[in-house]
């Protein structure tokens, strides 16, 4: 039986405050994550939890000539970091170039002229039915039996992880717009 109305979340602290995450980053993590210094053929997957981040991932990874082909021990996350949940001393350690998942807000990532930004979105509606499925399925929410009414209410108010949808995308698409505006000015 579900223990919570709501799923757990940690808070970290940030300089605009606490910041809901997956109960298992420690602020040591989301600390090393957001002080992360890219090299410049780093690319980053950025997206809101489930919006087709991995999907992403896999298609930019067969782009860059990898095989979807994994045996044994070798799979996908030996190729990428989910920059969020290991910290930047972790993905520092992988291989260049580096395919870096993030569901961190982009101003608390090193948003600079040189690295690949890949921001993926999804329907918001699609997005939290997928959200409430992926957060039943995983003990250390405490919400397998949690109430999708419940679990709504939990993500419009911005309360689950990573904050809320709309304020996340928002600021991406200030980002992008402004990545577009200059590649128009410099065509």
């Amino acid at each position: 039986m579900c223990a919570h109305k709501y799923p757990v979340v940690t808070k970290v602290s940030t300089s605009n405050g606490d910041y809901p995450i997956t109960s298992f980053v420690t602020q040591e993590i989301f600390d090393s994550a957001v002080a992360y210094k890219p090299d410049p053929d780093d690319l980053f997957i950025c997206s809101f939890p489930k919006n087709g981040t991995t999907w992403t991932i896999y298609i930019l990874h067969m782009l860059r000539g990898g095989c979807m082909d994994f045996a044994g021990e070798d799979n996908l996350s030996k190729y990428y970091a989910c920059m969020d949940f290991i910290g930047g001393e972790k993905t520092k350690e992988l291989a260049q170039p580096r395919m870096i998942q993030t569901h961190l807000r982009c101003n608390q990532l090193p948003i600079n002229d040189t690295n690949k930004y890949v921001f993926v979105a999804r329907n918001p509606k699609d997005t939290v039915v997928s959200f409430y499925y992926h957060t039943k399925g995983f003990d250390f929410y405490e919400f397998s039996d949690g109430k999708f009414d419940d679990f709504f209410d939990h993500f419009v108010d911005g309360k689950h992880d990573f904050v809320n949808w709309r304020r996340w995308q928002n600021l991406w698409a200030k980002i992008a717009t402004r990545a577009c505006s200059k590649m128009t000015k410099q065509s």
